[in-house]
């Protein structure tokens, strides 16, 4: 794969940042539904199905010429599908171990994982101000778990590696999806999903059908969860930075947190109310710096001119 060129600023970021939120408030809905979905099938053969969904639903779109499928689209497609496949993995089998509510929280943690990878693989400078709203995000992270790291529980400690491999994805997409078509590049990643959830529940757990009860949450997921909202972060990510498009997706804790307690019925203390807080304001005051900013060149990546099919 070849690195895109340097990022250039654009004119706005506001449809891709609003097609975002909006990802991230269907993600927060589907850790109850996941969490009760594991509960009566097996969590390999309920992702197989999922991202067979997934890949299924936009097979269709990579047959007509404007999603047309290219080599190095799906070069890079499969390549992106396995961190997708690693973090889904140990988010998944952690829902087994931990509340709804705090693998969404944890997950979060993608806010301050993906800027050091950025900086860590691709040497890219890492803003102080971006730094210090991540550090402050972490920390409402931190209080929203509603343990110390001494009191961290096996599924708590999964979900914290599902973090790494979300924001590897967010690193690698923001590097090598520019230019490529968004269509064609999420169906990828989704196939790559597919087969390797597919073959392991063929081998570890056998072929088997899911209940009726299981198929809401796989049709919920599969098609909205990660079809829709896969080729919505993509096309995000070929227009602002991985650093902001993580502390975006951080309103995915705010947004689990919410449907955890509306629907999944947790409860948190005051000590957890404090970090969701503080969390919501360091979110708000990243995008409000980045708006005063007016778009520089380290907070937005350009669209390339599109690939030739």
């Amino acid at each position: 794969m070849n690195a895109a060129p340097a990022p250039q600023p654009t004119k706005t970021n506001a449809a891709p940042t609003l097609l975002l939120i909006g990802a991230t408030a269907l993600w927060g809905a589907t850790f109850v539904v996941v969490d009760e979905a594991i509960q009566a099938y097996n969590f390999l053969s309920f992702l197989a199905v999922r991202f067979v969904l997934a890949a299924g639903a936009l097979f269709p779109f990579v047959l007509f010429k404007p999603f047309k499928m290219t080599r190095r689209a799906f070069c890079v497609g499969l390549t992106l599908g396995l961190p997708i496949a690693l973090g889904y993995f140990l988010q998944t089998w952690g829902l087994k171990y931990a509340s709804p509510t705090n693998s969404g929280l944890i997950t979060g943690c993608v806010v301050l994982i993906a800027p050091l990878l950025d900086r860590a693989l691709f040497q890219k400078p890492v803003l102080k101000t971006a730094a210090v709203f991540a550090l402050a995000a972490l920390g409402g992270l931190g209080f929203m778990t509603g343990a110390s790291p001494a009191e961290a529980r096996p599924g708590d400690l999964l979900t914290l590696g599902c973090a790494f491999g979300f924001a590897l994805h967010l690193t690698l997409t923001s590097r090598f999806a520019p230019g490529l078509n968004a269509v064609a590049l999420t169906f990828a990643q989704m196939l790559a999903c597919a087969v390797l959830f597919s073959a392991a529940a063929l081998l570890f757990e056998g072929a088997s059908a899911p209940p009726p009860s299981v198929w809401p949450g796989l049709l919920l997921t599969g098609l909205g969860a990660s079809g829709v909202c896969y080729l919505i972060l993509t096309y995000a990510q070929q227009r602002i930075s991985s650093a902001r498009t993580a502390m975006l997706l951080t309103l995915e804790s705010a947004f689990a947190l919410l449907f955890g307690l509306w629907i999944g019925g947790d409860r948190l203390s005051l000590i957890q109310w404090i970090g969701a807080g503080a969390l919501l304001v360091s979110i708000a005051a990243h995008e409000a710096s980045a708006l005063l900013r007016g778009g520089r060149p380290n907070e937005s990546a350009a669209e390339r001119p599109p690939e030739s099919a």
